[in-house]
């Protein structure tokens, strides 16, 4: 597999992962479990409900910029970050989670892969103002 389509396939990836849980389980479905995270975690705005269509959004805007390329090194290093605190609040409210099967610790440990993939092959953008991100 060339680099190109290698790294086509991990930013396609991640923007239907988030996409997924974005609009799957956040928006349309409002998990019951999602929900729960949330509200446990005591890190919402608003209310819980209100929380998780916010973080929902959120995703579906990841998932979009992603899908289609745009400023491919800094969307994933913003997703990557994004989603390493998200994994963070969840397993300081609940450290269970961590040995949960299939949660997102697990999953969110295969995007971050998807992501340095991305980082490691997508083309640098550089502008005369600002210094290239490495």
């Amino acid at each position: 597999m060339s680099p190109h389509a290698l790294r086509l396939a991990a930013r396609l990836s991640l923007a239907l992962v988030w996409l997924g849980e974005g609009l799957g389980l956040k928006l349309w479905l409002r998990d019951p479990g999602e929900l729960a995270l949330v509200a446990d975690s005591g890190l919402w705005i608003g209310s819980p409900e209100a929380t998780l269509v916010g973080i929902g959004v959120l995703e579906v805007i990841a998932g979009v910029v992603l899908l289609v390329g745009y400023r491919e090194r800094l969307a994933v290093a913003v997703t990557t970050v994004a989603m390493a605190l998200i994994t963070l609040g969840v397993v300081w409210t609940d450290p269970s989670t961590l040995l949960a099967p299939l949660t997102g610790v697990l999953k969110n440990s295969a995007v971050a892969v998807c992501g340095a993939v991305v980082w490691s092959f997508a083309p640098e953008v550089r502008s005369p103002a600002v210094p290239a991100l490495r």
